[in-house]
């Protein structure tokens, strides 16, 4: 508690006294600056005792190496800490003072000063970030990346995906992954589990070797009735077509002999055949590419 004015001058008259009347000069004079001290100390108020925190992360995921250290800023050396504030304050210790043992999540310490003033800081610690491994399953028939579900990680499910080298990661609503059509070199595919708030991202797992997922070959489900002309059907796909009719037709019902194929406005090719049957070959010439055909249960199918 600060010194009043009054409470110092009544001290320097009681030390002046003494000495006159006992001559015991030294240790009055010595207790009268110690006195005097104190009253400059009320005057001059230390600052107040604050507290800062940072961690150390814990070094594998799950783990609980991490650390915790407290800066104490303000206040009256020497400190004391403690961890729990159901614990008894600890042995005065250095500053700054470091706790071990902790696993990723919110953490506070305490600290309290020589007179008696206490404070706490709060710190999230973090730990590394899980481990994937792999490779990634590629199926190029169903056109479609996977990968199997880490136990260990059964609570994390949002996972992050590349098919461009890692330059950028779409957030995955559902495995398996469907693959746009494309080439895709070696370790071009990436998953990886997305951030999470105690750990960054985590390693990434891709495909081993290189995959060609190819282009789905459309379909044009034009209804051919019979007799009907199909001269100037538009093509709305451009990389295959299936022409269906109402099958089966008679053996000898003839189709018309000539169907031009559009893209758009643009005629790209035509199906040469005079009377086909179920079975019966014809060719289609597309973009210059001449494809051989069968009329299978109806559907003109590609072959070769």
């Amino acid at each position: 508690m600060a010194l009043t004015d009054q409470q110092l001058l009544d001290k320097i008259a009681e030390v002046r006294n003494e000495v006159r009347e006992q001559g015991n000069t030294r240790v009055r004079i010595a207790d009268l600056f110690t006195f005097f001290m104190d009253w400059v100390k009320g005057l001059t108020p230390g600052t107040p005792l604050t507290a800062t925190a940072s961690q150390t992360e814990a070094t594998v995921y799950g783990g609980n190496d991490g650390k915790v250290t407290i800066m104490p800023s303000g206040g009256v050396a020497p400190f004391q800490y403690r961890r729990d504030p159901a614990q008894a304050w600890g042995p005065a210790q250095n500053t700054p003072f470091t706790y071990l043992g902790y696993s990723a999540g919110s953490a506070t310490v305490y600290v309290q000063d020589s007179e008696g003033n206490t404070t706490s800081a709060t710190v999230t610690v973090r730990q590394a970030a899980p481990v994937l491994d792999g490779p990634l399953s590629v199926d190029a028939a169903a056109k479609t990346a996977n990968w199997a579900m880490h136990p260990s990680f059964a609570g994390l499910s949002s996972y992050e995906f590349s098919a461009n080298n890692g330059g950028s990661y779409t957030t995955t609503a559902a495995r398996p992954v469907t693959l746009a059509p494309g080439t895709y070199a070696a370790g071009a595919l990436r998953l990886r589990l997305k951030a999470g708030s105690t750990y960054n991202s985590s390693n990434y797992i891709s495909n081993a070797v290189a995959v060609t997922i190819a282009a789905p070959e459309p379909v044009y489900n034009a209804q051919l009735v019979h007799g009907q002309s199909a001269d100037g059907i538009t093509l709305t796909a451009l990389a295959g077509v299936v022409f269906k009719y109402n099958s089966p037709q008679p053996a000898g019902d003839p189709f018309p002999a000539t169907m031009e194929l559009f893209a758009g406005s643009t005629p790209i090719g035509q199906v040469d055949f005079n009377t086909p049957y179920i079975g019966q070959i014809c060719g289609i010439t597309y973009n210059g590419t001449t494809y051989h055909k069968n009329f299978v249960n109806g559907q003109l199918n590609i072959l070769a």
